[in-house]
């Protein structure tokens, strides 16, 4: 693993994992896009755990147990790139969804969505924190820190910000 940190006048001790991505080169979804979530792949490559992908619902991976983080950048398939693990950065909010300030964030796919093979198919749902969910066990945290509304999914994508601990 090569963790790389970010200084700058607009990003502060934010870190940063390399991944590479799990999707084959041969696939015809959209790549990797900023703010996507991507968590460990884990069935479908040849070397499981060392790849990411995007998640395949948000029930299937509503703890975040298997949570990377969130895309920096673009990542082209079976490419080499960087996801944000720490800090604060943009996290791409599925379409139509309202985040308010401290929901906590689970990865999903924008499957209601059309045309995003060029913006790309991953974006973050919240889950808003209630008093039975301050044990929660993931170990991996995902938290709004401005409110944002997803207005469409099609055209582009719709960035908020959020706190992510996935270290």
């Amino acid at each position: 693993m090569i963790f790389q940190t970010g200084m700058s006048a607009t990003a502060s001790e934010v870190v940063y994992r390399s991944v590479v991505s799990g999707i084959t080169v041969t696939s015809t979804v959209a790549i990797l896009q900023e703010g996507e979530p991507v968590v460990l792949d884990t069935t479908t490559s040849g070397v499981v755990g060392q790849q990411v992908i995007r998640a395949l619902s948000v029930t299937n991976i509503g703890a975040n147990r298997v949570l990377v983080g969130a895309v920096h950048g673009s990542i082209p398939h079976q490419g080499i790139g960087l996801a944000c693990v720490y800090g604060v950065h943009p996290v791409r909010l599925k379409e139509a969804a309202t985040v308010a300030a401290f929901d906590l964030l689970v990865p999903d796919l924008n499957s209601t969505a059309t045309n995003l093979t060029a913006f790309g198919q991953g974006a973050w749902i919240a889950r808003t924190l209630t008093d039975t969910d301050i044990n929660y066990q993931s170990r991996a945290a995902v938290v709004v820190v401005a409110p944002g509304t997803a207005v469409s999914g099609t055209t582009g994508i719709t960035q908020g910000s959020a706190f992510i601990r996935a270290l």
